[in-house]
């Protein structure tokens, strides 16, 4: 399980847009049509998922500055424990079915590893928003708290 508990969950999805909710309800019904789990045993799989699967895009435009293509999603348990920035201290891809991150400045011994969970383009209300409908909180991390 890579959240901690059933009642976190139902927490972050009521944080979410309606519309999400209702996509993360109706993939529950329909894996329930192939699978003989309870639906709310589907759905709670469904929503640990849709909260720390890991978008999986080309390494090289990444570090080229590049656009952020998405081209799947994996589940890294590990990733799914590494929180968001808008100023991250790594940057993350999939080398070889492996998870790596880049530190892209100096951390300091026992200092937060961060990622950006999406890009990090515009300005402080644009990546709330977008973090907001995407996840479910609200970042409050040192560049949206500057």
């Amino acid at each position: 399980m890579l959240t901690p508990s059933e009642q976190d969950l139902d927490a972050m999805v009521e944080a979410l847009p309606a519309w999400r909710g209702q996509q993360l309800e109706g993939g529950a019904n329909a894996v329930r049509l192939l699978f003989t789990a309870r639906r709310d045993e589907i759905y709670h799989l469904l929503c640990r998922i849709a909260f720390n699967a890991m978008a999986l895009v080309p390494e090289a435009p990444l570090r080229a500055g590049g656009r952020w293509r998405e081209t799947g999603i994996a589940l890294y348990p590990s990733g799914a424990m590494v929180n968001h920035s808008c100023n991250p201290s790594c940057i993350w891809f999939v080398r070889g079915g492996l998870l790596v991150l880049e530190a892209q400045r100096r951390v300091r011994r026992g200092g937060e590893l961060t990622i950006a969970y999406l890009p990090i383009h515009g300005n402080r209300e644009v990546r709330q928003q977008r973090l907001r409908k995407a996840f479910g909180f609200h970042c409050a991390c040192a560049k949206c708290a500057a």
